[in-house]
């Protein structure tokens, strides 16, 4: 099953034994341990990880000897080490089921002790252990809407400093909850081709300023992607399209998707 680096939350990089004074040239002796990123930022309560295209995937680490070698016979076992009623997850297969949105701890009085919303998942072999990856458990979206219009203009005078756009769009689990952590698609419709990786046309970007076609909502269930004009973007007076979308775990749109909005575009 393929998989991919999602860029805004990153790997989950080497877990280092302790020290010691010899190292070993065991090729089966476990030296480091990776713990791969899932594809979706989140899983939905009821269901499993899935990947990017729709199927269903499941937590993968890999072990490593001394000469960065993998070592595939690695007894590898997955825990959740808090958030641990928000997911189920099989300690040899790496299977995890999302079991509710929320996790709170009571004292025996009946008082919240605390509340956390993210499950905080490892890989191990031995005593070696990866640092904690973030899963989030959300409720299954129903619908995709702008938070105003699909029409809007970009006026920008060349030479002047950067100017963007928001479109915003937010994301619904019906009749009025909000969905957070969940991954949307970006894609230009018109003019074509246009793959976001020109700076001489206007680019969609995320709040770093890099240019990106995937986002993942907010805690408000919100997009945060905007157009961006610079003074490298060439004398243009069109229109523009774009399409935004969210799919089910199973890689079917959510209604309301492909949301297409249209920018008038001035450039001078």
């Amino acid at each position: 099953m393929s998989r991919s680096w999602r860029a805004l939350r990153g790997p989950v990089l080497l877990a280092i034994a302790a020290a010691c004074s010899e190292v070993s040239h065991d090729p089966n002796a476990v030296l480091s341990l990776e713990l791969v990123p899932a594809q979706l930022p989140s899983i939905v309560v009821g269901d499993s990880i899935h990947d990017t295209t729709g199927a269903v995937d499941s937590l993968r680490a890999v072990a490593f000897n001394a000469q960065g070698e993998p070592v595939p016979t690695a007894p590898i076992r997955y825990l959740s080490i808090a958030g641990r009623h928000l997911v189920s997850v099989d300690s040899v297969s790496g299977q995890v089921v999302g079991l509710k949105t929320v996790d709170t701890a009571r004292d025996t009085l009946g008082g919240i002790t605390s509340i956390t919303t993210r499950a905080l998942i490892i890989a191990q072999v031995g005593k070696l252990q990866t640092v904690p990856d973030t899963i989030y458990v959300v409720e299954l979206p129903d619908s995709l809407v702008p938070l105003d219009s699909t029409h809007y203009s970009l006026d920008y005078t060349r030479g002047t400093q950067p100017d963007t756009l928001s479109l915003p769009v937010k994301l619904l689990h019906l009749p009025s909850d909000t969905v957070p952590h969940y991954r949307l698609e970006y894609a230009f419709t018109y003019p074509l081709p246009h793959d976001n990786t020109d700076p001489s046309k206007v680019q969609l970007v995320g709040l770093a300023g890099i240019p990106q076609l995937v986002d993942t909502t907010t805690l408000a269930g919100l997009s945060t992607l905007a157009l961006r004009a610079t003074f490298f973007t060439d004398t243009v007076t069109d229109s523009l399209g774009v399409d935004v979308s969210a799919f089910t775990p199973e890689h079917v749109p959510v209604p309301g998707s492909p949301l297409h909005f249209v920018i008038q575009l001035h450039i001078h």
